[in-house]
């Protein structure tokens, strides 16, 4: 995860080769090339579906949050739109359990901006245009903390 942070170069078979790494400390086995090397070896891999995201999701802590970030980057390697919706919205709501883990708890927030500012969301004004937009999770959150609490002052503010 480091080195997506970073910004180095990576390519997909390390990115794969990463996943593979962390497979056994999440519990599954995310997404890797099924060819006829590594079904020879045992090694073949599911897709990545929503499902094994919510599982990566609801164990919560660093290395779920480090397949998360691996797999964002995974979807701008192969191009894939909606492998990056499926781990940004994992990303997004693993943050609070990841912010409650002892020794992550002081920089979460420095972290989740480094996520953020590296883990881009995507836009397609045009089917040939991809724009790079960077949510900040923090600004998320207090908009969806105002939204859900003012909600009524608003409405009442409006209608008067």
């Amino acid at each position: 995860m480091w080195a997506v942070l970073r910004g180095d170069s990576v390519d997909l078979r390390w990115v794969d080769e990463s996943l593979e790494r962390l497979s056994p400390l999440v519990g599954h086995a995310i997404s890797l090339p099924d060819n006829d090397l590594r079904r020879k070896q045992g090694k073949t891999m599911r897709p990545v579906e929503d499902d094994v995201i919510l599982d990566v999701v609801s164990q919560g802590g660093f290395h779920p949050l480090a397949v998360l970030v691996l797999l964002v980057k995974k979807s701008e390697l192969i191009a894939s739109a909606m492998l990056r919706d499926s781990a940004l919205q994992g990303y997004r709501a693993i943050q609070p359990q990841v912010a409650k883990v002892p020794w992550l708890a002081p920089l979460s927030e420095a972290l989740f901006l480094a996520i953020d500012l590296n883990c881009k969301d995507w836009a397609f004004p045009y089917p040939d245009q991809r724009l790079d937009i960077v949510m900040f999770s923090s600004e998320l959150k207090k908009v969806a903390k105002q939204s859900s609490s003012g909600s009524t002052d608003d409405h009442e503010r409006t209608n008067s």
